[in-house]
């Protein structure tokens, strides 16, 4: 509703500046070409015979503007638009030839018709004792009605560019409005599968830190307790942090930290897990639960504890050659369990399929944020499985 209005105030405050200006142009005309002397006048007659013509366009624009352009824009009466306008530009031009002035120069006042020499005809005003030649065909001081001449010619043309300029200042508003509606819904879509993506990962997220509770409450009670504790700072990241669109990047390492020392209780000392960071990661926002994906697929894929194996999450700020853009280069690298199966069977070892929805879902939330600006790898082989990604970090938003 407000960009309707504003829309409409802009569009209206441009056809008022163009007819205030139509309108003061015979008055500064006027005192333009007016001789700097104390006897002469301001011939508000003449002015108030432009002003009268340019009322009659005046008119015809409001009906043009307020009620044949929404035909014109409607996609089932564009025909009734041409038909009406041609109606009008018709009765325009009968009124145009239909109404003559009284004479050659007969709207001039005394006093400028003295000064002004004979016409292409070699008439002159019908001042006293002056005598002047008029063509046969001509009543005095009037044309035959109904005579399509320059000046009539001239006031059509005037009439047809104000209605296409009428109605190309409204295509243009109109054009603005339909991309800044389109704007806003492809922004609401993006932000409408953005949250699905995200929510996407907290079940999982819930299921396996209960999972650690849950093995812990037989085992060590006190520990289960500080573990519960801890799973309540996560919540409170997931619940108030999670739901703004960026989060300083210290946030979300923190998070990954306290999720990390979850999923250590329910592993071994199999378990070798290398967190690396850079001292300095002020100043840097990301998305909120951005790595966290690709830590759970680790330990999903990665980790068991009849096996030895490993978790490897390195985080650099990385600068360009020349300098001026930084890169966050996330690196997430862990071990790949051999499953057995077939009564354990080592013939029958195979490996766990990584990847799958959870990686797509990544892919397709950082398209979403990032477009073009980001780079996602993976290498997958029969030891390990790498996940290498890459930002370009602008104006303290990745």
């Amino acid at each position: 509703m407000k960009a309707t209005l504003r829309r409409f105030t802009t569009e209206d405050g441009i056809y008022i500046v163009i007819w205030l200006i139509l309108f003061l142009s015979p008055v500064m005309g006027m005192l333009l070409h007016q001789p700097y002397d104390a006897d002469s006048s301001f011939h508000w007659d003449l002015v108030l015979v432009a002003w009268k013509d340019l009322s009659i366009f005046f008119m015809l624009f409001l009906i043009h503007n307020y009620f044949l352009t929404p035909l014109l824009l409607s996609r089932t009466r564009k025909v009734l638009y041409f038909v009406v306008a041609s109606i009008i530009v018709a009765l325009f031009t009968i009124y145009q030839c239909s109404t003559r002035p009284e004479g050659p120069r007969g709207d001039l006042p005394p006093e400028m018709r003295e000064q002004m020499p004979p016409d292409k005809h070699g008439q002159m005003d019908d001042m006293p004792g002056r005598q002047y030649h008029k063509p046969h065909s001509f009543k005095p001081n009037n044309r035959p009605p109904l005579i399509f001449g320059e000046h009539d010619i001239i006031a059509v043309i005037v009439l047809i560019m104000l209605f296409g300029m009428n109605i190309g200042i409204k295509l243009y508003f109109r054009t603005q409005h339909i991309l800044e509606q389109q704007q806003k819904e492809h922004n609401e879509a993006i932000r409408q599968q953005l949250e699905y993506l995200k929510y996407q990962i907290n079940p999982h997220f819930f299921m396996n830190t209960l999972n650690n509770i849950h093995s812990l409450i037989d085992i060590d009670s006190e520990q289960a307790k500080e573990t519960v504790l801890q799973l309540g700072k996560l919540m409170r990241y997931l619940l108030y942090d999670s739901e703004r669109q960026t989060v300083p990047l210290s946030k979300e390492v923190e998070f990954l930290d306290n999720y990390f020392d979850l999923m250590k209780i329910r592993y071994t000392d199999r378990l070798k897990i290398v967190r690396q960071r850079p001292d300095d990661i002020n100043g840097i926002d990301i998305p909120p639960l951005l790595f966290i994906s690709f830590i759970e697929n680790a330990f999903k894929h990665g980790v068991s504890n009849s096996q030895d194996s490993f978790i490897e999450a390195i985080l650099n700020i990385q600068t360009d050659e020349k300098g001026k853009q930084k890169h966050l280069h996330w690196t997430c690298r862990n071990s790949k369990v051999h499953i057995e199966s077939d009564n354990h069977n080592p013939a029958t070892k195979r490996l766990p399929r990584q990847g799958g929805v959870g990686l797509t879902n990544i892919r397709r939330r950082l398209d979403l944020i990032y477009g073009k600006n980001y780079t996602l790898q993976t290498l997958d082989n029969d030891k390990d499985f790498l996940v290498v990604l890459d930002i370009t970090l602008t104006d303290k938003k990745a």
